[in-house]
C-alpha cells in the first residue's frame, strides 16, 4: 500500500469512529428527550 492510500484509509477509519460516536450521542440525547417528555406529562397530570 502506498502512503496515500494508507492515509486515506486512516481518514476513513477516523471518519467512521467519529460518526459512530455522534450516532451514540444522538441516541443518547434522544432518549433523554423522551423521558424528559415523559416526566412533563406525568407532572402536569399530576397539576390537574
Amino acid at each position: 500500500m502506498s502512503k496515500k492510500a494508507k492515509s486515506i484509509s486512516k481518514e476513513k477509519e477516523i471518519e467512521r469512529k467519529l460518526r459512530e460516536e455522534l450516532q451514540t450521542l444522538y441516541l443518547e440525547l434522544a432518549i433523554k428527550k423522551e423521558d424528559y417528555k415523559k416526566k412533563k406529562k406525568i407532572k402536569t397530570k399530576i397539576d390537574v
